[in-house]
Order: C-alpha cells, then structure tokens, then sequence
C-alpha cells in the first residue's frame, strides 16, 4: 500500500499561491529523490519511518542542477542498516529540506513565496518518543505550532490545516491526496463508532497484565498469547500503564508485545481505527472538532475509557474548548 511512500519530495514549486490560499500545490514529482528512488519510507503508527534501500555503499551523494534552476542536493548513509538521508531542494521562491536521522527521526522544512506577497515556512518533526509537532508561520498571522501523539493524532484534531500544510509535504512521500482520504475515512469511523465497538475494555487488558506475572508460567504464556491476539485495539490501554508497578517479566512481555504489534504492517484505516478506539489522545484530539456534537461524542468516548466522569462542556466556545481540553491531556495522558 505504501509502495506510495518511496520518498518523492513533490511540492509544486513552480505555482506559488498567494498567502490567502495558504497551501502548496503538491504536483512536482519529477525530483533527484524520486527517480534514484534509493530509500522507501513507509507509515507505521502515525510516523514516518526509512523502512528499506536500494543504495549499494554505505555512503552515497547525488547533485542535480535542472532547466528550470532548480538545486538539489541528496545524500543516504547507512549506518548498521539504518538509513540516514538528507535532501535539499532550492529555487528562487522555494526551499525544502528533509532530513531523516536513523530510519525514525525526521525533520521536513518547506518555505516559499516572494519577498512582495511573504513567505509561508512550514516545519514538521518527528523524534522518537515524544509527540509530532508541525510549526507554521503565515505573513500577517501569528506563529501557530500543533503537537499530537502520531501523524494522525494532528489529522485529528486539526484536519484543515494539516490537509493545507501537511497534506502537500506529505506528496514528497508520494502519498499523493491517500493520506488526507485516510485521515478523513478514520476521523469519520471513529465519529460513527458506536459507545460498544471497543472489543477490549481497560478491566481485561488489565487482568491480562496482572496474568503476566502469575507464578504458573503456562498462565503467563496463555495472558502474553491472547493480549497480542487482539492486536492494535490493546495499545491504547498499554500506552497508559505505569511500568514502574510491573515487575521485570511483565515491563519485557507488554514491551514485546507492543513491538510485535506495531511491526505487523504500515498503516490502514481499519488498522487505525483499531488502535484510536482505544486511545485517549485521539479521542482528545476529537475534543476540538467544530461541531459541539461531535465533541459530545468525543466526550462519551473518552469517559468510557477512563471509567469516569469528565469535567468538559462540549458547547463552550474555541478558546474555552481549547483550554479544556489541555486541562484533560493534563489530567489524563500519561507519558
């Protein structure tokens, strides 16, 4: 599926639209990245990851100067088999660096635009364990910066701007407009779900965890067997456990058992869907939605997850919304 994402740095450098359109046009294809096509990156919860390479030295370099002045610059070392990249791109009105730091630490900065109509700089970053952030600024607006736990995370709570911002870099991968389809498609699934599609609820997963440090070792195996049979539905709940209150063995099994899950394969909708139904973050994302019934939405889901009650008025206005719901994440994201 995500054949889609061998890197192709596509970002329409040759329209520039006027600040008020605020997007980029995401139809360039024809790069150095695309056609050497020396690195696939593939998506694999939310993230962007160097998954595979065609390069047959440990080090390589490629310059291109093209018809249209066009500068670029790419450069893959590979290091244990973990691919490292760095590709540039320069006009006169466009610039674009990718940089990728060992198959999972990524850093994509775009800007564009002329010195009369302002430049539009656009920043996304992706460490390994901490949350995605996307940066943007806008001649005559105030800088804005977003973080979310994945790629979808930001889809969900802010899905007009990443379609804008986000959705032309995300082409560089050559996810084309499939990733801003499935954004929506797993937005609107989990808007639909009912209040009983959860097929694993907190209790079992936490009797499954506790299963894991049963004296009986069969017991163990059996608790370890059927935690990672039900697949991305668990990770949500063991995102949120306190490792510190397991002992050795369970820390090594609920951490095995999330590798093993998150290494099944790149992203689907149903696959996400899975995953989010049980997540608290997407549900908090969902918290910012405009529509104050959707938010109710949002709302029950979250409460079911946590068992309890939660303080937030699905009817107040934007800032008061946002407020809230940095208050919850307070509250109830563990990290």
């Amino acid at each position: 599926m995500w054949q889609r994402i061998a890197i192709v740095l596509a970002v329409g450098l040759e329209c520039l639209p006027a600040p008020e359109t605020r997007g980029a046009d995401p139809s360039y294809a024809d790069t150095l990245l695309s056609e050497l096509d020396w690195v696939r990156f593939d998506l694999v919860m939310g993230r962007m990851l160097a998954t595979g390479h065609r390069t047959k030295q440990d080090r390589q370099r490629a310059v291109r100067q093209g018809p249209d002045g066009a500068a670029e610059t790419l450069t893959v070392t590979l290091d244990r088999g973990l691919v490292s990249l760095h590709y540039d791109y320069r006009t006169e009105s466009r610039q674009l660096s990718l940089r990728v730091v060992r198959r999972d630490q990524l850093e994509l900065e775009a800007a564009y635009g002329s010195a009369d109509a302002g430049i539009i700089r656009v920043l996304y970053v992706q460490i390994p364990g901490q949350d995605v952030t996307l940066s943007i600024e806008e001649p005559g607006r105030p800088p804005q910066a977003y973080a979310g736990r994945s790629l979808w995370h930001l889809w969900l709570a802010q899905p007009t701007t990443c379609q804008m911002h986000l959705g032309p870099l995300m082409s560089l991968f050559q996810c084309d407009a499939r990733i801003d389809a499935e954004a929506r498609e797993i937005r609107a699934r989990l808007l639909d779900c009912s209040p009983h599609e959860l097929s694993t609820s907190r209790a079992e997963v936490e009797r499954l965890v506790t299963e894991l440090r049963a004296p009986d070792f069969g017991v163990r195996q059996g608790a370890a067997r059927e935690l990672r049979a039900r697949g991305p539905t668990v990770l949500g709940f063991l995102q949120e456990l306190d490792l510190t209150t397991l002992d050795a063995e369970q820390r090594f099994r609920v951490r095995s058992i999330q590798r093993e899950i998150i290494a099944e394969g790149e992203d689907t909708p149903a696959r996400m869907v899975s995953w989010l139904m049980s997540d608290k973050a997407a549900w908090l994302a969902l918290l910012h939605d405009d529509a104050p019934e959707r938010r109710q939405h949002a709302l029950r889901q979250l409460a079911r997850l946590c068992d309890q009650g939660l303080d937030f008025d699905p009817h107040t206005g934007d800032l008061r919304d946002a407020a809230q719901v940095a208050e919850l994440q307070t509250q109830l994201l563990r990290r």
